[in-house]
């Protein structure tokens, strides 16, 4: 995964530039449904 690194590293940077806000970290959040759920979901509309 040395590309996404590079590419959050450097996504990172272009924030800290953009908002002059220092940037020490970031946080990748992936939601979604279990197969089941999506079914019923799909169901459901």
């Amino acid at each position: 995964m040395e590309i996404l690194d590079d590419s959050l590293q450097s996504l990172e940077k272009a924030v800290g530039r953009l908002t002059k806000h220092g940037i020490f970290g970031h946080r990748l959040e992936f939601i979604g449904l279990c197969r089941e759920c999506r079914k019923k979901e799909e169901n459901s509309e």
